[in-house]
């Protein structure tokens, strides 16, 4: 899929640049030159998503983890099996890590297709990955 990668210095670009890895030959911006403050800025960016998301799955799944549990401990005591509040509770968590994960993909690589298609000059700036 199409994306913009934002790059240090190397000997064929001497400076912070974008790369165009997969975008269409028309969308003519081979190393895109960006300024200090730019690259700092995506740099810092980009550490605080990974952070975050370094602690927002295991949340996730450990609230996951309870909602099923609390589920199955209820049709445990109202039914002394499992019932129909464990597999809708199943159902709910495996279809919205389902859809995370499926949306996501999608979303990230159709947005940066569409802003690289259409976006102009600085506007089209995507964060996706560092070299």
């Amino acid at each position: 899929m199409p994306h913009l990668r934002i790059d240090h210095p190397d000997k064929s670009t001497p400076y912070t640049h974008l790369n165009r890895d997969y975008l269409p030959k028309k969308m003519d911006i081979p190393h895109k030159r960006i300024g200090p403050k730019t690259f700092k800025a995506a740099k810092i960016g980009s550490h605080i998503l990974r952070s975050a998301n370094k602690v927002a799955v295991p949340v996730a799944v450990g609230i996951d983890s309870y909602n099923l549990y609390a589920a199955v401990t209820q049709d445990l005591q109202e039914t002394g099996g499992i019932g129909k509040r464990t597999a809708v509770e199943g159902a709910s968590t495996v279809g919205g890590w389902a859809g995370a994960l499926g949306g996501g993909a999608v979303g990230a690589k159709a947005g940066t297709t569409i802003g690289c298609i259409f976006g102009k000059g600085k506007q089209f700036f995507v964060l996706l990955k560092f070299s």
